[in-house]
Order: C-alpha cells, then sequence, then structure tokens
C-alpha cells in the first residue's frame, strides 16, 4: 500500500492476459509528488512460459524514467530477470536465473527497491530422494550444488561463489540443513555508495558453513536453532573477517487460544568493515543481539489480542581508520575515529474486538526508534533500554472499520 501525501498523485495500470501455457502482463506506474518536483513513469512487462509439466520460464523487463527538480535528478533506467527452472525427473530439478539493475534504475515510485547497479547469473543443481523405506527414519534428503557470478551494471566482475548445501526431513517432522560455500575475491562495489573515483574495495576469500536443525512438530513446545561460522553471507554481502552466529527460537502454546514465542540471535564480527563517507572507513569489532518476542491470544470468534516486541543492541569496538585507494586496496589512516552503540525498538499492542459480523474496533499502542550513542556501553539490558526511555514514536491508535 502507498501513502499519497497532499497534491501527489499516483496513477497505476495493471492488465494480464492468459493463453493456454503461456500468460503476459503488464503493469505502469506514473507518480507526480509536487512537493519534490518529481514525476516519476516505471513500465513493467512479465511473461510466464509452461511449455509443458516439468519446464517454466518466467522473465520480467522494467524500465524507468525519473525527472526530479529537487537534487537536479534526472535517470532513465532498465532492469531484467529472467529465471528457467526444470524437473526433467521427479528427483532431480535445475535453476538458472539471471538478475540486473543497470545504475539508474529507480523503481521505488512503484515498489520498494532493494539494490541497483547490479548483475548475478547463477545455476542450482538438485537432487532429491523421497523413496525411503517404511522402516526408515528419513522422509526425504535434498542435496543441491550451486554457482553464481556477480558483477555491477557495467559487468564488471565482483566475485563467483560456490555452494553446497543438504536439507533433511525426518518421518517425526524433525528438519536439518548444512551447508558450506565458498566465495572469490571481491570487488565490492556497492559498499562505496556510487563514488565515481574510489568506486570499489577489495575483500578477501569468503567462506564459511552454517548447520540449522528443527525439532520435530509438538502441540505444546517447538524449537529452532542455528549456528554460522563464515566470512560474508551465503547469499548476500562479503567481508574481511570471520563472524559467528547463533541463534534459537522457542515457541510454546498451552492452549488453543494461546501461544507465544522467544528468539534470540548472536552475531559477533571480527574486522566488520562500515563505510562513513566518500573513501573513508572504519573497521570495527562488532556484536549484534536480536530478542524477538511475541504472544497472541484469541478470545473466541470476539477478541484478538496480539503484543509483539523486537529489540536489537549492536555494538561497533577498537575502531581503526581506513582510506580505500584507487586499486581498491584499503590504507590505515592516523586519524582518531569513535565507537558506537545502536539500540533499536520496535513494541507493538494491537487489539480487534468484533463489535458485529463484519465491524470491528481496533486499538494499537506502538513505541520504539532508534538511537545511536558515541559510547562503550556493553550491558545488554541498559542498551535495550535506551529507546524505550527516549522513544521516537509513542503513538495511540483507535480505529472502527466496517466491510460493506
Amino acid at each position: 500500500m502507498r501513502v499519497l501525501v497532499k497534491g501527489e498523485t499516483s496513477t497505476h495500470l495493471d492488465y494480464e492476459k492468459n493463453y493456454e501455457n503461456i500468460s503476459l502482463g503488464y503493469l505502469g506506474t506514473y507518480t507526480d509528488r509536487p512537493i519534490l518536483d518529481r514525476d516519476a513513469d516505471v513500465h513493467a512487462l512479465d511473461m510466464v512460459y509452461r511449455p509443458n509439466d516439468k519446464t517454466r520460464i518466467d522473465s520480467i523487463y522494467i524500465s524507468s524514467k525519473v525527472d526530479q527538480g529537487l537534487g537536479n535528478l534526472n535517470k532513465d533506467g532498465e532492469a531484467f530477470r529472467f529465471r528457467l527452472t526444470a524437473s526433467p525427473t521427479t528427483n532431480r530439478y535445475y535453476d538458472a536465473f539471471l538478475f540486473f539493475f543497470d545504475e539508474d534504475t529507480d523503481i521505488n515510485d512503484m515498489g520498494y527497491q532493494i539494490i541497483d547497479d547490479y548483475f548475478f547469473g547463477g545455476l542450482q543443481s538438485g537432487f532429491k530422494k523421497s523413496d525411503f523405506s517404511d522402516s526408515s527414519i528419513f522422509l526425504s534428503n535434498q542435496l543441491e550444488l550451486g554457482f553464481g557470478h556477480e558483477a555491477n551494471g557495467d559487468l564488471n566482475k565482483s566475485n563467483d561463489f560456490y555452494y553446497l548445501s543438504n536439507k533433511t526431513s525426518f518421518k517425526n517432522t524433525t528438519y536439518l540443513e548444512t551447508s558450506i560455500y565458498y566465495r572469490t575475491q571481491t570487488k565490492d562495489y556497492w559498499i562505496t555508495r556510487g563514488n565515481p573515483i574510489y568506486w570499489y574495495v577489495n575483500k578477501p576469500e569468503n567462506y564459511g558453513g552454517m548447520i540449522q536443525l528443527k525439532g520435530p512438530s509438538q502441540d505444546f513446545f517447538n524449537y529452532f536453532i542455528e549456528f554460522k561460522r563464515q566470512k560474508g553471507e551465503m547469499f548476500g554481502s562479503s567481508a574481511l573477517d570471520f563472524a559467528n552466529s547463533y541463534t534459537t527460537k522457542l515457541d510454546f502454546a498451552p492452549r488453543d487460544d494461546l501461544n507465544f514465542s522467544l528468539m534470540y540471535q548472536l552475531v559477533d564480527e571480527r574486522n566488520w568493515l562500515n563505510w562513513i563517507q566518500g573513501n573513508f572507513f572504519g573497521v570495527y569489532e562488532k556484536k549484534q543481539r536480536t530478542t524477538v518476542a511475541s504472544l497472541n491470544w484469541f478470545g473466541g470468534d470476539k477478541h484478538e489480542l496480539r503484543v509483539k516486541a523486537q529489540l536489537v543492541g549492536f555494538t561497533a569496538r577498537d575502531p581503526k581508520p581506513y582510506l580505500s585507494e584507487l586499486n581498491g586496496n584499503l590504507t590505515p589512516l592516523d586519524t582518531s575515529l569513535d565507537p558506537f552503540t545502536l539500540s533499536d525498538l520496535a513494541f507493538q499492542v494491537r487489539y480487534r474486538y468484533e463489535i458485529l459480523p463484519l465491524a470491528y474496533l481496533y486499538v494499537v499502542y506502538s513505541r520504539g526508534g532508534r538511537i545511536i550513542a558515541i559510547d562503550e556501553e556493553d550491558d545488554l539490558m541498559e542498551i535495550y533500554k535506551r529507546p524505550w526511555n527516549e522513544p521516537q514514536a509513542d503513538t495511540f491508535t483507535l480505529k472502527v472499520r466496517y466491510r460493506f
């Protein structure tokens, strides 16, 4: 959903045509934002082709044009996605894909854009076995091998990567997943935020592994645990050094109408690289602790209560300043750099009451915000409390909705 400010107009045109084994679609968006002196046109053409029941091809082409007086912004961009999936047998599958966003792509007036100036191509091949004997503890096992190539929008190589994963489902509903990966030395074009002179940073080879376990499904109690040790992410950003990540989640359902969950994650990373401005970077000892808790209660057909809190405590210590050079290498800089602590909170209580059939009363309380402090506070409770004591948002909402 998009919220329009006063004086802003947005027009959408959506069309889809289906044939026997192919479907074609078009989505066009025109947005006028006088407050920014901004006009934006985004057009998207998509196709899904199914030549048979074992093969699927889908693709989308997007063009964007933005003219904005504020900041003198004029951009014409293109994006493309292609994906081919095939399952020649019940045990084998293949997945080939291409993604491309040029540096001037801007589809934020149509939806949320994560990245630009990006190319990615890859192939996955997998084998799945599910015909185990009745006496076996296994329900299915899936082995997958993949590789990919990353580049910027000008097709300058960033890195190649390879991975191997195994996913096992047991008949008692336990689930176990393991993976390992390797990424070649990387030119990181994205951490420099489009700097036209110092346009990439060199990073070393990345590699690592992950193990994940989900316990058997039960009515009262369920659990999930995960451990990672890796440089960078298998499907994500590259890094200078190793990080250890520990995650656990517990779910409880003491009654049919009541359930609550608790998740905690700890990430420790050595030599975390942070862009500050221009070609100025900081390298820190990073620790991130995240807690997510939720409670849901249903009082028959009339009442519904949901409570959720997400808290993040992020610390960056032992800072070391660096400058990136024209060749992408990092050079130590003789200057001072402060450690910092980040606290983030999102808390909400949401109650719904059915007044009449199709008529509802909503009561919502939200509180939260983000605080960044130049200090070395390490007590987690103190870090968590900061945005609660000094919230950026503290709202109470009462709403009645009737559906005709």
